[in-house]
């Protein structure tokens, strides 16, 4: 089988987008080395294709001409369906809501992840603009592909109330995260790296871009409310403004010294910052999934986040839940995990069973059934 992916963001994006499109692609070439795998880029630079060293089922297709080189945005939506057709590919992936114009006249099957439908739910995030932009590329996508992957049961429902896609058309099948996140370190590598980053002993982790859809706010504030006052926040991920907003509102709230943003990381030392942790938040409004929850679950860390959108079906009973819209609830949550030590080992032992439905391993697996599905239905 000769299977094509949109990687754009595999390459070019270190946030959920990017992870799902490297692990996916990952995984098939790990478990299912008999095929061919082919990804379809803006040509990455040489510190963005390290994740591909041990995949050599794996052919990275990028645009040729100076036009196409300068113009790739133009390349992967006009001209892409082109480069498809020469590879003879039996099937196409859109890993992140797209797929290229022309490609439904292809006699291939085609297959489009819709990870959210945030755009539409809280259009307040969004300018005009971009939600007329998202609105059109979803609509095609979905209306040409032959099966839409849903990352969770709670963006189905989504998938099926705002952009009208028949049930039938939709397949659930969950993300994982990379396998580092699945060896509990040793405690000298995790002090090591809790030197390297001068983190406290006893710290709250966040892990995600510092927007305002994260709700990283709530989370400053609860935190600086706690009762204990012996923990340390750590933030890891970037943001634009919003962060700057953040790191003048923890000056307002005279606790700059125990909130540390970190920024973004190496990816070889985010397990153990999060196995040094005491535990993990992540109040967002709304997520597809929510790929940092399962690599906190993986990780042996107990979970608070929010009881909507995606989030519970990723952390399962391996977290405690608050409204992100308030501040008290999310509060209470916190004093309850840094006040109780069983309730966190009681919810690690609970995260770490449920999280097993999310290895790569199963994940893989499903991906291939779906693919195997269409092209058995096309011989």
């Amino acid at each position: 089988m000769r299977v094509g992916f949109d990687a754009k963001r595999s390459f070019h994006n270190r946030r959920g987008l990017g992870n799902y499109g490297r692990n996916l692609i990952q995984g098939l070439d790990s478990f299912y080395p008999n095929h061919e795998y082919f990804l379809y880029t803006p040509k990455p630079q040489d510190k963005d294709t390290h994740w591909l060293s041990k995949c050599p089922e794996v052919h990275i297709r990028c645009p040729r001409s100076v036009f196409f080189k300068v113009c790739h945005s133009l390349w992967r939506s006009l001209y892409l369906s082109r480069e498809i057709k020469k590879d003879m590919l039996d099937i196409f992936h859109g890993l992140s809501h797209e797929l290229p114009v022309g490609i439904g006249r292809l006699d291939i099957k085609k297959v489009v992840t819709i990870h959210d439908v945030i755009f539409i739910k809280y259009p307040h995030f969004f300018s005009s603009v971009d939600r007329a932009i998202y609105y059109q590329k979803y609509m095609h996508s979905t209306r040409i592909a032959d099966k839409v992957v849903a990352v969770c049961e709670n963006t189905k429902k989504d998938i099926m109330k705002y952009l009208k896609v028949p049930e039938e058309k939709i397949e659930v099948i969950y993300q994982s995260c990379h396998e580092q996140f699945y060896t509990i370190l040793s405690k000298d590598r995790i002090d090591e790296i809790k030197n390297k980053y001068h983190l406290s002993s006893k710290y709250i982790l966040y892990v995600g871009a510092i927007e305002e859809n994260k709700n990283v706010f709530s989370l400053i504030k609860a935190f600086s409310g706690m009762d204990a006052k012996n923990y340390t926040l750590v933030l890891v991920g970037e943001g634009k403004e919003h962060k700057k907003i953040m790191v003048n509102e923890t000056g307002k709230l005279g606790i700059e010294k125990r909130v540390h943003f970190l920024g973004n990381v190496p990816d070889e030392d985010l397990p153990a910052i999060y196995q040094g942790s005491e535990f993990f938040v992540y109040p967002s409004f709304y997520e597809g999934f929510g790929i940092p929850i399962i690599e906190a679950l993986f990780s042996g860390v107990p979970v608070i986040t929010s009881p909507i959108s995606g989030m519970p079906e990723a952390a399962g009973d391996g977290a405690l839940y608050a409204d992100p819209s308030s501040i008290s609830e999310l509060k209470e949550a916190m004093n309850r995990l840094s006040n109780d030590k069983s309730l966190r080992i009681f919810l690690t032992q609970k995260g770490r069973r449920h999280v097993e439905k999310f290895h790569r391993q199963k994940t893989t697996r499903a991906i291939m059934t779906l693919y195997d599905s269409l092209t058995v239905s096309h011989s």
